[in-house]
């Protein structure tokens, strides 16, 4: 079962996107998913409400967190998540999205576009 964890801060979030749109993908769409280097994780909170927050940080720019946010859930996949974790995003092949995976392969989320998330309901599958 995958959910779509939450961007919580824009400047984090932009630089990545920007990252993405920018990386070799000449031509690429804008608001489509591309590539993004793998992000380790520099922080895990668990808020009051049982959500996790994870702050992420991009070694090419490591003063920007993007903080990402998992919703309550009992198989929450972000709760094993700890400091020096790395994370890879895969964007999907139409572009939609991330496919967030931990160092094993396994798959903690889909992460979609700015775009993709204006235009489509996010539930759990």
């Amino acid at each position: 079962m995958i959910t779509s964890p939450i961007w919580l801060t824009s400047a984090g979030y932009m630089t990545l996107i920007g990252a993405s749109n920018h990386s070799g993908g000449g031509g690429r769409i804008a608001g489509k998913a591309g590539p993004l280097p793998p992000l380790t994780v520099a922080k895990v909170d668990t808020l009051a409400n049982g959500a996790i927050e994870v702050a992420l940080q991009n070694s090419d720019v490591p003063e920007e967190l993007a903080l990402v946010q998992w919703p309550v859930r009992d198989d929450n996949p972000a709760k094993d998540l700890k400091v020096g974790d790395v994370l890879d995003f895969t964007p999907t092949e139409v572009g939609a999205g991330w496919v967030v995976a931990n160092a094993k392969g396994e798959m903690l989320a889909f992460m979609p576009t700015q775009d993709a998330a204006k235009h489509h309901l996010s539930e759990v599958y």
